[in-house]
């Protein structure tokens, strides 16, 4: 890259040299020590980082309002000039800022954009990988990350993409320099002709769609199972009466039992390694074999375990909906004998 060097170049804010073409493949994980063995005491090297290298260049770290603020005080202290108090709303919105960011991100062949680098924002030559791998797809909270090493998306197909560096700040979104091409080749033709472009990633829509029902589902199994134990502290509390839902919250709880086995298996074969029924992960897991580990595509073992899968969750889905329709009409009646407020209970 350093051939694209130059001194006008160098006096540009930030810009992005041209990756190499690279060959676009799985790194093989078989357990073994980073040398390769199983134990013994090898000389080794640390093999590149694998997928696109990306080198990126930044003249000057931006500086911060609070950072300019003091760089100014600092000088007007050092020729004993008097150093005005900024105020203090300034002070508080300078506790809140936000330093600048730098981004790149990656375009397919139809300018739509498949996934996005976090990059570091300190002066000088930098470098980055693409894994190849596209967007992340996957549910996030609060708790979620946005390193670049957190993706679990899946790889790309070969062919031409195009990298854009930008620059965030203060809530503007500013493209640094040129597009620049990105090539990703096949390392070796497939053994078996893979399916085409559209009918993987219409797969992957529908596998992915699915995943995100399945982890729903999940809260909403856990919710049912939090609503039930404050109902059973809720009768148990205030002037209602015992028997008041005693016995309708018992049966609840014994149907998310019966749930909790067709999740998540029976616990006591669990407990000893026996084989259980297939449950609605491993129907997921075998939906998902061949994008996780091939480049072929979706096979017909893969589409009937997502067909069952998705038929599974039709059905839990329902069973949670009664349960939690019943859950309410219970509050109602506790509440109506005195019971005190269940905070999980009320919408």
């Amino acid at each position: 890259f350093l051939r694209e060097l130059s001194e006008s170049r160098l006096n540009e804010e930030a810009f992005l040299f041209s990756p190499r073409a690279t060959y676009l493949y799985r790194p093989r994980r078989d357990g073994r020590q980073k040398s390769g063995s199983l134990g013994g005491q090898h000389f080794y090297g640390k093999n590149p980082e694998h997928g696109v290298l990306f080198d990126y260049y930044i003249k000057d770290q931006p500086k911060t309002a609070k950072q300019v603020r003091t760089k100014k005080e600092k000088e007007c202290d050092k020729n004993g000039k008097d150093i005005d108090f900024p105020g203090w709303e300034t002070l508080a919105a300078e506790k809140h800022e936000k330093s600048p960011a730098y981004w790149l991100e990656i375009s397919d062949s139809k300018q739509q954009i498949i996934r996005k680098l976090k990059l570091k924002n300190s002066k000088g030559i930098h470098r980055t990988a693409w894994d190849m791998k596209g967007a992340d797809r996957w549910p996030v909270s609060k708790n979620s990350s946005d390193k670049n090493s957190r993706n679990q998306g899946w790889y790309v197909a070969p062919g031409n993409y195009t990298a854009q560096l930008y620059r965030l700040y203060a809530g503007d979104i500013t493209p640094l320099g040129e597009p620049v091409d990105v090539v990703l080749k096949p390392l070796r033709p497939s053994t078996l002709n893979p399916k085409s472009a559209d009918e993987q990633k219409k797969y992957m829509r529908a596998y992915m769609d699915a995943q995100v029902r399945r982890i729903i589902l999940m809260q909403q199994y856990n919710a049912v199972q939090n609503k039930t134990k404050a109902m059973l502290v809720a009768n148990k509390k205030g002037t209602s009466p015992l028997k008041t839902a005693i016995r309708s919250i018992e049966e609840i709880q014994d149907s998310l039992l019966i749930l909790k086995t067709a999740l998540y298996g029976n616990e006591a074969k669990n407990a000893v390694g026996e084989k259980i029924f297939p449950t609605l992960n491993d129907r997921m897991n075998a939906a998902g074999a061949t994008l996780w580990g091939s480049s072929y595509g979706p096979t017909a073992t893969a589409k009937a375990g997502l067909s069952i899968a998705n038929r599974l969750m039709d059905e839990y889905e329902e069973q949670l909906s009664s349960m939690n329709a019943t859950l309410q009409q219970l509050y109602k009646d506790l509440r109506a004998a005195g019971a005190p407020v269940v905070l999980e209970l009320e919408k």
